[in-house]
């Protein structure tokens, strides 16, 4: 659910650490040459290794095939899927694409919903798997990506008074147990925005003109 976490172990032995708002659909025993999930959100997989059944996750528009590893797939709906390999490998494959996109420890695929185009960069990985270890870390988001991230968290809506300040880019770090008041007097602090939460509404205005 929104504000919440689950770790699943998989009939294989797979974990599987799902962040907020997130959805795996699995099988209670997998079945046949592949072991085959599917997934809504942001989770964290640490995968048992099996030679003869690869490990495949899939998600609107793409697939990531396993080859006894740990990664990070962020594929929240209305985003683009981001994909980081912490160890191990991985490849990304497109529907209706002979082409497969390996990754190495330390990179991340960028999987563009829009265009249909992957792109693979060098990250710190750390960056992108420390809510698992009850961190929030952000490193020049824009706005709008951190709200994203808290909304699920912390399970409230954002409401935008003025809408440039999404593009407004942030870097920050504060722990999971933080209140949302704490979070709140932490994004104030930069004089360039101002947060009003009343119930499960959060208000964001732009006061760096005033």
């Amino acid at each position: 659910p929104r504000g919440g976490e689950n770790t699943v172990i998989l009939a294989d032995g797979t974990t599987v650490h799902l962040n907020a708002g997130s959805k795996l659909t699995y099988p209670v025993r997998f079945a046949g040459k592949r072991r085959i999930v599917r997934l809504e959100g942001e989770a964290y997989f640490e995968v048992k290794k099996d030679s003869t059944r690869p490990f495949c996750v899939e998600i609107e528009g793409m697939q990531v095939q396993v080859y006894g590893t740990s990664f990070n797939v962020n594929a929240r709906k209305g985003e683009d899927v981001q994909t980081v390999l912490v160890e191990g490998e991985v490849g990304i494959k497109l529907p209706n694409s002979q082409k497969e996109y390996m990754l190495s420890p330390g990179k991340l695929a960028h999987f563009d919903r829009g265009t249909g185009k992957v792109q693979i960069k060098s990250v710190n990985v750390q960056q992108y798997v420390a809510w698992t270890k009850g961190i929030f870390t952000f490193e020049e988001e824009s706005l709008e990506q951190i709200m994203n991230t808290l909304s699920l968290w912390y399970d409230v809506d954002v409401f935008y008074m003025n809408q440039q300040v999404k593009d407004y880019h942030f870097s920050a770090w504060f722990k999971r147990s933080s209140s949302i008041n704490e979070v709140i007097n932490i994004l104030e602090k930069t004089k360039k925005i101002s947060l009003d939460l009343k119930g499960r509404i959060l208000t964001v205005k732009d006061i760096s003109r005033n």
